[in-house]
């Protein structure tokens, strides 16, 4: 693209829910110190990827988190 042009985007009320489209419908993750609470809830999983903790719930993906 040449120097000076600009790029329409739209807005970030147009995009459906607020979300970026770049996201795909995804929930944010959560970055907590403790997950002890995370832990406890139904269907959760406790997982260490790349030196990290990871909690992942598939029955409710809003509680994912991360820890650090």
């Amino acid at each position: 693209m040449p120097p000076g042009v600009r790029v329409e985007r739209p807005d970030r009320a147009t995009w459906p829910e607020g979300r970026h489209p770049s996201r795909k419908g995804w929930t944010t993750m959560k970055v907590r110190s403790s997950l002890r609470a995370l832990t406890r809830k139904m269907n959760s999983i406790v997982v260490r990827r790349r030196g990290r903790v990871y909690v992942i719930n598939k029955a409710d993906p809003r509680q994912k988190a991360r820890q650090g």
